[in-house]
Protein backbone atom coordinates (compact mmCIF):
# COMPACT_ATOMS: atom_id res chain seq x y z
CA UNK A 1 0.00 0.00 0.00
CA UNK A 2 1.40 3.40 -0.97
CA UNK A 3 0.04 6.27 1.06
CA UNK A 4 0.55 9.94 1.72
CA UNK A 5 -1.45 11.97 4.20
CA UNK A 6 -3.37 14.09 1.69
CA UNK A 7 -3.46 11.77 -1.33
CA UNK A 8 -3.67 8.02 -1.30
CA UNK A 9 -4.06 5.33 -3.91
CA UNK A 10 -4.59 1.79 -2.61
CA UNK A 11 -5.19 -1.45 -4.48
CA UNK A 12 -7.14 -4.12 -2.64
CA UNK A 13 -6.80 -7.85 -3.22
CA UNK A 14 -10.07 -7.96 -5.17
CA UNK A 15 -8.75 -5.37 -7.63
CA UNK A 16 -10.78 -2.32 -6.59
CA UNK A 17 -8.87 0.92 -6.43
CA UNK A 18 -9.53 3.39 -3.63
CA UNK A 19 -8.29 6.93 -4.06
CA UNK A 20 -8.89 9.61 -1.48
CA UNK A 21 -7.98 13.25 -1.41
CA UNK A 22 -8.68 14.99 1.86
CA UNK A 23 -11.94 13.51 3.09
CA UNK A 24 -13.42 12.26 -0.18
CA UNK A 25 -12.82 8.95 -1.84
CA UNK A 26 -13.49 7.18 -5.11
CA UNK A 27 -13.70 3.46 -5.74
CA UNK A 28 -13.46 1.80 -9.13
CA UNK A 29 -15.46 -1.44 -8.99
CA UNK A 30 -16.20 -3.34 -12.19
CA UNK A 31 -15.63 -0.20 -14.30
CA UNK A 32 -18.06 1.83 -12.14
CA UNK A 33 -16.85 4.83 -10.14
CA UNK A 34 -18.32 5.25 -6.66
CA UNK A 35 -17.52 8.36 -4.59
CA UNK A 36 -18.25 9.43 -1.04
CA UNK A 37 -17.05 10.94 2.21
CA UNK A 38 -14.03 9.24 3.77
CA UNK A 39 -15.06 10.29 7.31
CA UNK A 40 -18.37 8.41 7.08
CA UNK A 41 -18.07 5.32 9.25
CA UNK A 42 -20.45 2.76 10.63
CA UNK A 43 -18.52 2.77 13.90
CA UNK A 44 -19.06 5.69 16.27
CA UNK A 45 -16.89 6.70 19.18
CA UNK A 46 -17.40 9.09 22.05
CA UNK A 47 -14.25 10.99 21.10
CA UNK A 48 -14.00 14.28 19.22
CA UNK A 49 -10.78 15.71 17.83
CA UNK A 50 -9.49 19.21 17.09
CA UNK A 51 -6.26 20.23 15.45
CA UNK A 52 -4.30 23.44 15.95
CA UNK A 53 -4.72 24.34 12.29
CA UNK A 54 -8.53 24.32 12.50
CA UNK A 55 -9.78 20.83 11.60
CA UNK A 56 -12.26 19.26 13.99
CA UNK A 57 -14.61 16.28 13.89
CA UNK A 58 -16.46 13.73 16.00
CA UNK A 59 -16.04 9.94 16.12
CA UNK A 60 -12.25 10.13 16.16
CA UNK A 61 -10.31 6.86 16.18
CA UNK A 62 -6.74 5.90 16.98
CA UNK A 63 -6.04 5.89 13.23
CA UNK A 64 -6.93 9.59 13.25
CA UNK A 65 -4.22 10.07 15.91
CA UNK A 66 -1.63 8.51 13.62
CA UNK A 67 -2.66 10.86 10.80
CA UNK A 68 -2.64 13.87 13.14
CA UNK A 69 0.89 12.99 14.26
CA UNK A 70 2.12 12.94 10.66
CA UNK A 71 0.39 16.26 9.98
CA UNK A 72 1.76 17.80 13.19
CA UNK A 73 5.32 16.82 12.31
CA UNK A 74 4.98 18.88 9.12
CA UNK A 75 3.19 21.80 10.83
CA UNK A 76 4.79 24.97 12.23
CA UNK A 77 5.25 25.36 15.99
CA UNK A 78 2.32 27.73 16.41
CA UNK A 79 -0.25 25.35 14.94
CA UNK A 80 1.52 22.07 15.71
CA UNK A 81 -0.90 20.60 18.24
CA UNK A 82 -4.00 18.44 18.42
CA UNK A 83 -6.31 17.29 21.17
CA UNK A 84 -9.13 14.87 21.79
CA UNK A 85 -12.05 15.03 24.15
CA UNK A 86 -14.43 12.41 25.47
CA UNK A 87 -18.10 13.34 25.17
CA UNK A 88 -19.27 11.44 28.26
CA UNK A 89 -16.28 11.72 30.60
CA UNK A 90 -15.12 15.22 29.65
CA UNK A 91 -11.42 14.29 29.71
CA UNK A 92 -9.16 16.11 27.24
CA UNK A 93 -5.74 14.95 26.07
CA UNK A 94 -3.61 17.44 24.13
CA UNK A 95 -0.15 17.17 22.59
CA UNK A 96 2.10 19.79 21.01
CA UNK A 97 4.81 19.39 18.41
CA UNK A 98 7.44 19.94 21.11
CA UNK A 99 6.07 16.85 22.97
CA UNK A 100 4.29 18.79 25.72
CA UNK A 101 1.35 16.63 26.81
CA UNK A 102 -1.64 18.00 28.74
CA UNK A 103 -4.36 15.95 30.43
CA UNK A 104 -7.40 17.93 31.56
CA UNK A 105 -9.68 16.21 34.05
CA UNK A 106 -11.52 16.75 37.29
CA UNK A 107 -15.17 17.18 38.13
CA UNK A 108 -15.39 20.47 36.23
CA UNK A 109 -12.29 20.01 34.09
CA UNK A 110 -10.51 22.02 36.77
CA UNK A 111 -7.32 19.94 36.88
CA UNK A 112 -4.60 20.14 34.24
CA UNK A 113 -1.55 17.88 34.32
CA UNK A 114 1.37 18.65 32.01
CA UNK A 115 4.41 16.56 31.19
CA UNK A 116 7.13 16.43 28.56
CA UNK A 117 7.29 13.33 26.38
CA UNK A 118 10.38 12.06 24.58
CA UNK A 119 9.06 11.03 21.17
CA UNK A 120 6.01 10.26 19.02
CA UNK A 121 5.90 6.65 20.26
CA UNK A 122 5.29 8.03 23.77
CA UNK A 123 2.51 10.17 22.31
CA UNK A 124 0.89 7.11 20.73
CA UNK A 125 1.18 5.23 24.03
CA UNK A 126 -0.82 7.85 25.95
CA UNK A 127 -3.42 8.31 23.23
CA UNK A 128 -3.88 4.52 23.04
CA UNK A 129 -4.72 4.50 26.77
CA UNK A 130 -7.12 7.37 26.17
CA UNK A 131 -8.95 5.55 23.38
CA UNK A 132 -9.09 2.40 25.52
CA UNK A 133 -10.86 4.39 28.25
CA UNK A 134 -8.01 3.94 30.74
CA UNK A 135 -8.28 7.48 32.07
CA UNK A 136 -7.15 6.82 35.65
CA UNK A 137 -4.17 4.77 34.47
CA UNK A 138 -3.28 7.51 31.98
CA UNK A 139 -3.46 10.14 34.72
CA UNK A 140 -1.30 8.11 37.10
CA UNK A 141 1.32 7.42 34.42
CA UNK A 142 1.56 11.10 33.59
CA UNK A 143 1.86 12.03 37.28
CA UNK A 144 4.74 9.57 37.73
CA UNK A 145 6.78 11.02 34.85
CA UNK A 146 9.63 13.45 35.55
CA UNK A 147 8.97 17.12 34.77
CA UNK A 148 5.24 16.83 35.42
CA UNK A 149 3.23 19.80 36.64
CA UNK A 150 -0.27 19.94 38.03
CA UNK A 151 -2.42 23.04 37.84
CA UNK A 152 -5.79 23.49 39.52
CA UNK A 153 -8.27 26.09 38.34
CA UNK A 154 -11.60 27.24 39.68
CA UNK A 155 -13.32 25.65 36.66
Amino acid sequence: MQCKIKNCLTTFSSGEILEWIGETFSILVSNTFVSGNFRTRSMTTNVWMEKGWGDSFENATFDDIKIAIEETIKMDEEHGAFWVGHIENEFVLEVHKNFDLFFVCGENQDEQIQTKLDNWEDVKHFFKMYFNGQFEKLKKEIELRPFTYKKLTNG
